[in-house]
């Protein structure tokens, strides 16, 4: 992924997305992240995000 100084990314792509490199088919798991205490990124098992700022 690089350096941590150069920052971080996340990659999220649509259900049975399939990678050039793989034959298997991407999958849906609920996700919860939480970026420098400000901000929020949900992902439900559906596959819906959710963007939040966080006021504390």
């Amino acid at each position: 992924m690089g350096e941590k100084e150069d920052g971080a990314f996340l990659l999220l792509g649509p259900r049975k997305r399939r990678w050039y490199f793989s034959d298997r088919e991407a999958e849906i798991f609920p996700l919860s992240i939480k970026i420098n205490n400000q901000k929020n990124i949900e992902l439900d098992e559906k596959g819906k995000i959710t963007l939040e700022k966080t006021t504390s």
